[in-house]
């Protein structure tokens, strides 16, 4: 079963201004489907963005830190597609590289991509925690009628 991820009415998935179907207005370039497995989440990605751009837009949180190809954060598996990299050399091993391993913080798609990514998460899909809140206590009855109150005299 496909699901897809809905945005904010009159957002675009780069976050700008959309059509009723969520494309950038005026956007001349293709848009690449980006599908999120075992969760089955898929957004949309333009050639020139990132992976990690195009999926916290659309509200998929992919693990990151660094964004530029070093701390290794985001590192996941490529299971179909291809990509291109915004840097010469990400932070990638040749054999990572061979295994299908990518990082999507500077990778951009250049085809369709599935990407086996378990530890992404939806913020909005989240479970809501559950807010406790203490019992009142009783209301103490006091009574303050003239003939309760201390007295005091003046001298």
């Amino acid at each position: 079963m496909e699901r897809s991820i809905e945005l904010p009415k009159g957002r675009a998935v780069n976050g700008g201004p959309a059509d009723r179907s969520g494309h950038d207005i005026g956007m001349d370039e293709p848009r690449l489907r980006v599908t999120v497995e075992p969760h089955g989440w898929t957004f949309e990605t333009a050639p020139d963005q990132s992976l990690l751009q195009a999926g916290l837009a659309a509200g998929v949180r992919l693990p990151h830190s660094c964004r530029n190809g070093t701390c290794r954060a985001c590192i996941t598996q490529l299971r179909s597609g291809e990509i291109s990299y915004r840097i010469e050399w990400p932070g990638l091993s040749r054999e990572e590289k061979a295994e299908g391993w990518i990082l999507p913080c500077v990778a951009c798609a250049r085809s369709d991509l599935v990407l086996d990514a378990p530890q992404a998460t939806r913020p909005a899909a989240a479970p809501r925690p559950t807010v406790l809140t203490a019992p009142k206590p009783p209301v103490a009855s006091v009574d303050v009628s003239p003939d309760t109150l201390p007295t005091t005299t003046q001298k």
